[in-house]
């Protein structure tokens, strides 16, 4: 073969080895392009298929940090009013630590991001570590990417690697800008559905847990019982001689009266305790993995500190006190026992300490077993 003609054909076989090699670039790169999104789209699904606040919560601070293979992660809310705050329990929000911050660093989110409303990828500096993942483990690049809701800029879920390349400003942002958007609008819709759900199981003039409310906590109690071979006490609280306070300072003196009863026998529970205004003056109270002795001690608590406190109305000093019955079950003394069973006996049984207790003068703490024995509590 001619020389000539030799390169020639050397030449177009070194071009189709450029153009086989950007082809095989090219398909790998989609391919990466294709598993990058595969995995966002799996993870904006298990913000989306969240069913209350703490989970949703818990996907974006903990599930995060593994499916992105993350070193740390933090999530900082704007909460000016502690509106999503309220809406979980004390005892959950332990659990996600300083990962969880609201509105605390809302102004540092706001002057990070300024008009910006695409994520911010880069290296961090000492101090850099320091202010956004302070406690945390080693971070040398971070993803900020803002939270958005309704063209609003509501947080910020910070992303951290320990590898310095991991996020830069060259990398592309949009998978991680479409999930800030989800899940800002997650946090929004579930916060509203939250504030929709928890008013519907208050007591509009006490503000503790509704009739309602405690039907459902009490089944949910007895099946955790049941479950767990845990004690479960229940209280029947009734204040003495209410009509009185009705007929004789007025019916607004008396919804004072039951505001205050509320938050004073609030106030002498446990954080898994939970309190109703059962109907009219009455309120009932459910303590879980609860002996006879110590619902007794409760319950003696609640009526001493009542006993103790002054309503101030109008001009007027207001005194009132409690007949509080009381009933403990326990699951491995009755194991057959079907849960609705369980459920009226351990009311009513609570319910006849109140009468016992009214019957014995009032002002006091009357037991009654679950078997229906009027007994004093077994320390």
């Amino acid at each position: 073969m001619p020389a000539g003609a030799l390169k020639n054909v050397q030449n177009q076989d070194e071009k189709y080895q450029q153009l086989k090699h950007k082809f095989n670039t090219l398909v790998q790169e989609a391919n990466k392009g294709e598993s990058i999104l595969q995995r966002y789209q799996s993870f904006e699904l298990s913000l989306l298929s969240a069913e209350n606040i703490a989970e949703l919560l818990e996907v974006l601070v903990f599930k995060s940090y593994l499916h992105f293979n993350l070193s740390d992660c933090r999530l900082i809310w704007f909460d000016s009013d502690q509106t999503l705050r309220q809406l979980i329990p004390e005892s959950e929000l332990k659990q996600f630590g300083s990962r969880l911050a609201f509105s605390n660093m809302g102004s540092d989110v706001a002057l990070l991001f300024g008009k910006r409303r695409t994520p911010i990828l880069r290296p961090l500096t000492a101090s850099e570590k320091q202010h956004w993942f302070a406690g945390g483990t080693h971070v040398e690049s971070a993803a900020f990417i803002p939270l958005i809701c309704k063209n609003k800029l509501v947080g910020s879920f910070n992303l951290g690697s320990r590898d310095k390349t991991r996020f830069t400003e060259d990398k592309m942002a949009h998978f991680m800008a479409h999930m800030g958007l989800i899940a800002a609008t997650c946090l929004q819709n579930m916060a509203a559905q939250e504030q929709i759900r928890l008013m519907s199981m208050l007591d509009n003039l006490t503000k503790v847990k509704n009739r309602r409310s405690f039907d459902l906590d009490i089944k949910a109690e007895v099946a955790r019982a049941q479950r767990n071979q845990k004690p479960l006490s229940c209280l029947f609280i009734d204040a003495d001689f209410f009509k009185k306070i009705n007929d004789g300072y007025g019916h607004q003196a008396g919804d004072e009266t039951l505001r205050c009863l509320a938050q004073w026998a609030q106030s002498q529970l446990r954080e898994s305790d939970h309190i109703a205004r059962y109907g009219g003056e009455e309120f009932a109270v459910l303590l879980p993995c609860c002996p006879e002795a110590l619902a007794f001690e409760i319950a003696e608590r609640i009526r001493r500190f009542v006993e103790s406190q002054t309503i101030h109305y109008e001009g007027s000093a207001i005194k009132i006190t409690l007949s509080i019955g009381v009933s403990t079950f326990h699951a491995e003394a009755h194991p057959a026992l079907p849960r609705e069973k369980v459920v009226t006996t351990l009311l009513g049984q609570a319910d006849a300490g109140v009468y016992d207790a009214k019957e014995a003068g009032r002002n006091q703490v009357c037991f009654r077993s679950f078997s229906g024995v009027i007994t004093a509590p077994v320390a």
